[in-house]
């Protein structure tokens, strides 16, 4: 996976607003405890050894120190899952552990945060589950680090295990899921619907981070239908919610020989050669050593945008 489709991948999470609101609903119980202005960007990715000896590297989706006057009191992480892992406990302990040690051994942060000195900072982690069937088993590492029935009978007491915090929106009752931002909200009740199997009917929840929350819906839940530039063809305003989203996805299945199908039709087909057509001038533009920022600029467009077309056309790009 490329570094850019894992920055579009947690765009949405990664938003100081919404990441304070997560926290504060898994966290505090809906109460106010973070403000987004205390959340600072963490380290993601930690060079480690392999057991090969080559140098490798682990990425963790989304981290936050939470700083106020000038003092690190944590730090929360998200990892976001689709699916089912059994290797997650030891994922997140794994990451957890080189948080810490990143804590100890970065100079920087001592500077900047004040931790690793005569402190660290506690880590906090919770797995953001976006999935159609429910998380049942693989929540503890005991249950992937087994022994024989010899070993268990005596050691078993003496291991330290560890076990994960699923936020499985899906299976969230309504009072727990007013809890988080509108945006989560939206996710939530389709994934809610799709998992139970019967007819959308969902509430009206306004959208803040409109692309971002396509960018979510079309790489973490891999649904093309939800790419930006597919559903703004043939229309000129931003769907307001999911229910528009969902309509403007309905009109497209239907009939093309309708009057009004072949009318979006055309409109669409438009759409579809003006971005074709970008999408070769943006290769040509990587071509001749255009950063993303650049082409950014010249388009007007956010630099998301820009790593959008660039991974849907197969182009690579660095910068």
């Amino acid at each position: 996976m490329s570094p850019a489709k894992d920055e579009i991948e947690c765009s949405l999470i990664a938003q100081p607003d919404v990441a304070a609101g997560i926290i504060n609903a898994v966290y505090a119980d809906g109460v106010e405890l973070v403000r987004p202005e205390d959340l600072q960007d963490a380290p993601l990715r930690s060079p480690y050894e392999s057991t090969s000896g080559r140098l490798r590297g682990m990425t963790r989706d989304v981290a936050k120190f939470c700083v106020r006057n000038e003092f690190c009191e944590c730090m929360f992480a998200f990892e976001i899952q689709s699916a089912v892992d059994p290797n997650m406990p030891a994922r997140v302990l794994a990451y957890n552990g080189v948080a810490y040690r990143d804590q100890i051994a970065n100079k920087t942060l001592s500077v900047r945060l004040g931790i690793g000195v005569d402190r660290i900072a506690p880590v906090f982690e919770a797995v953001l589950y976006f999935g159609d069937r429910p998380w049942e088993n693989f929540r503890k590492l005991s249950e992937r680090a087994t022994m024989s029935e010899e070993f268990t009978k005596v050691l078993a007491p003496h291991f330290a295990d560890f076990e994960l915090r699923i936020v499985d929106f899906a299976g969230m009752p309504d009072e727990e899921l007013k809890k988080f931002p509108n945006d989560i909200r939206a996710i939530a009740e389709y994934f809610r619907f799709k998992r139970s199997g019967g007819e959308y009917q969902l509430p009206p929840t306004p959208f803040v981070h409109t692309r971002e929350l396509f960018y979510f819906m079309r790489y973490v839940v891999d649904d093309p239908r939800f790419a930006y530039d597919v559903v703004m063809q043939g229309y000129d305003k931003e769907p307001r919610n999911m229910c528009e989203v969902l309509d403007r996805i309905e009109l497209r299945g239907e009939a093309r020989g309708e009057a009004r199908g072949e009318a979006r039709g055309e409109a669409r087909g438009e759409a579809r050669g003006r971005l074709a057509e970008r999408r070769e001038t943006i290769a040509l533009f990587i071509k001749k050593g255009w950063t993303i920022q650049a082409i950014a600029n010249f388009y007007d467009v956010d630099v998301a945008d820009v790593k959008i077309w660039l991974n849907e056309s197969g182009e690579e790009s660095t910068n």
